[in-house]
Protein backbone atom coordinates (compact mmCIF):
# COMPACT_ATOMS: atom_id res chain seq x y z
CA UNK A 1 0.00 0.00 0.00
CA UNK A 2 1.13 2.92 -1.24
CA UNK A 3 -0.92 5.62 0.97
CA UNK A 4 -2.67 4.67 3.97
CA UNK A 5 -6.28 6.50 4.51
CA UNK A 6 -9.36 5.38 5.81
CA UNK A 7 -11.73 6.31 3.09
CA UNK A 8 -9.21 5.47 0.55
CA UNK A 9 -8.50 9.16 -1.13
CA UNK A 10 -5.83 11.33 -1.20
CA UNK A 11 -6.79 14.87 0.01
CA UNK A 12 -4.73 17.59 -1.42
CA UNK A 13 -4.06 21.30 0.52
CA UNK A 14 -6.82 23.02 -1.84
CA UNK A 15 -8.89 20.57 -0.36
CA UNK A 16 -9.45 18.22 -3.97
CA UNK A 17 -9.66 14.02 -3.16
CA UNK A 18 -8.89 11.68 -5.41
CA UNK A 19 -8.72 7.76 -5.32
CA UNK A 20 -5.45 6.82 -3.50
CA UNK A 21 -3.34 4.64 -6.00
CA UNK A 22 -2.73 1.12 -4.80
CA UNK A 23 -0.97 -0.67 -7.35
CA UNK A 24 -1.38 -4.46 -7.27
CA UNK A 25 1.61 -6.32 -7.30
CA UNK A 26 1.68 -7.57 -11.15
CA UNK A 27 1.35 -3.63 -11.62
CA UNK A 28 4.37 -3.02 -9.51
CA UNK A 29 6.37 -6.06 -11.34
CA UNK A 30 4.82 -5.11 -14.49
CA UNK A 31 6.36 -1.40 -13.87
CA UNK A 32 10.04 -2.61 -12.69
CA UNK A 33 10.48 -4.54 -15.54
CA UNK A 34 10.01 -1.80 -17.96
CA UNK A 35 12.12 0.17 -15.52
CA UNK A 36 15.31 -2.59 -15.87
CA UNK A 37 14.44 -3.42 -19.43
CA UNK A 38 15.86 0.30 -20.35
CA UNK A 39 19.33 -0.58 -17.79
CA UNK A 40 22.83 -1.03 -19.86
CA UNK A 41 24.76 -4.43 -18.69
CA UNK A 42 26.97 -2.18 -16.45
CA UNK A 43 23.98 -0.58 -15.37
CA UNK A 44 22.87 -4.64 -13.99
CA UNK A 45 25.78 -5.06 -12.44
CA UNK A 46 26.44 -2.27 -10.42
CA UNK A 47 22.73 -2.21 -8.87
CA UNK A 48 23.43 -5.96 -8.06
CA UNK A 49 26.61 -4.86 -6.62
CA UNK A 50 24.84 -2.37 -4.61
CA UNK A 51 21.82 -4.44 -3.61
CA UNK A 52 24.32 -7.50 -2.48
CA UNK A 53 26.74 -5.52 -0.26
CA UNK A 54 23.80 -4.01 2.02
CA UNK A 55 22.99 -7.43 2.00
CA UNK A 56 25.90 -9.64 2.86
CA UNK A 57 26.23 -8.17 6.21
CA UNK A 58 27.97 -10.95 8.16
CA UNK A 59 27.50 -11.37 11.99
CA UNK A 60 30.49 -12.38 13.91
CA UNK A 61 30.27 -13.21 17.69
CA UNK A 62 32.60 -12.06 20.51
CA UNK A 63 33.92 -15.43 20.82
CA UNK A 64 35.31 -15.60 17.04
CA UNK A 65 37.10 -12.15 17.17
CA UNK A 66 38.62 -13.36 20.48
CA UNK A 67 39.91 -16.67 19.00
CA UNK A 68 41.27 -14.52 15.60
CA UNK A 69 42.70 -12.26 17.84
CA UNK A 70 44.59 -15.01 19.91
CA UNK A 71 45.73 -16.35 16.92
CA UNK A 72 47.18 -13.21 15.17
CA UNK A 73 49.07 -13.01 18.86
CA UNK A 74 50.77 -16.09 18.23
CA UNK A 75 51.93 -15.10 14.82
CA UNK A 76 53.72 -12.31 16.13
Amino acid sequence: MICSTTNNTRSFRNGDQVPAYEPTPEQILAACLEIQSEWTPAERRRRANQRSERMMQRSVSARRIVVDHLELSDVA
